[in-house]
């Protein structure tokens, strides 16, 4: 009778037809992936069977110098390359790629004897970005001149963490702090303080967002006290100064402050009655 067809499709037209769905297309795919990965997989075991003594001789410079749990900075992605070098002076040791004056240059590290190190992308034999150790202190991001610039972040020995811009080491431009007592300062950095907008939470429930100067409350802002109080209005010096309305569980204060308390007049409402006062209404 010869082939059956199924609507347009006969036997053998439709069984090619459906070996081509998108499961088939995909389980190859798949099948192929596999391959490339066993293949580089041998591929790097043969890299770092070559390399074994340069491996060996890393592991021999990290116990030397003290760092018996710092992982390898040679890994197959640096041991393909055929510019790697191991240097090795009375109190430091570098491990990585070089240029040809023999400089760190590329991908590697630097380990020294009072138990610091460098680690990252080198250039002309600087830091340029990564991370360095020292005195458990920890800063990672962009180097300019063995300092932080760009963006970056450090962690200190008492908790303390920031998180955004640096200049010439100094915290500058837009950054996270979170203090060793768990505080939160966040917003526009200069000269290490927030300076310009922004904000505070603490950690005993006190929030401020607003201007600063010099790491404290200057301009307009608003204060929120953990018992509930309210301030919105003008600070100066870390302290209300200048016009402003506070929120109590009295009432509502509007009016001037002078070095944080109320001073000139000023008008409570209180249970629907408008108070006019003159140099505070709470004694």
């Amino acid at each position: 009778m010869g082939n059956q067809c199924k609507g347009q499709y006969c036997d053998n037209e439709y069984r090619e037809e459906v070996s081509h769905t998108p499961l088939d297309i995909f389980n190859k795919i798949v099948k192929i992936q596999a391959i490339i990965r066993g293949f580089l997989s041998r591929r790097q075991k043969l890299i770092l069977k070559n390399n074994k003594q340069l491996l060996m001789e890393e592991r021999r410079i990290l116990k030397k110098f003290g760092f018996h749990k710092l992982e390898h900075i040679l890994t197959y992605k640096i041991l393909r390359k055929k510019n790697i070098k191991i240097i090795v002076q009375d109190t430091q040791a570098y491990v990585g790629e070089i240029n040809s004056q023999n400089q760190p240059h590329g991908i590697g590290r630097i380990v020294y004897s009072n138990n610091s190190y460098k680690e990252g992308e080198y250039q002309n034999g600087e830091l340029r970005k990564g991370i360095y150790y020292f005195n458990d202190v920890i800063l990672q991001g962009q180097f300019q001149n063995n300092l932080l610039h760009g963006r970056g972040r450090t962690k200190f020995k008492d908790g303390t963490t920031y998180e955004g811009g640096f200049e010439r080491g100094i915290r500058s431009g837009y950054g996270k702090l979170i203090d060793i007592n768990g505080n939160i300062f966040e917003g526009q950095f200069k000269n290490g303080l927030l300076n310009g907008d922004g904000e505070f939470v603490g950690k005993d429930g006190r929030y401020y967002n607003g201007e600063w100067l010099n790491g404290k409350y200057h301009g307009r802002g608003e204060l929120l006290f953990p018992d509930g109080q309210k301030y919105i209005g003008e600070f100066e010096n870390h302290r209300r100064h200048g016009f402003g309305q506070q929120i109590t569980q009295h009432g509502q204060y509007v009016g001037t402050w002078r070095n944080g308390k109320q001073y000139g007049e000023g008008q409570l409402l209180f249970n629907g009655q408008q108070i006019k006062c003159i140099n505070g209404c709470y004694k």
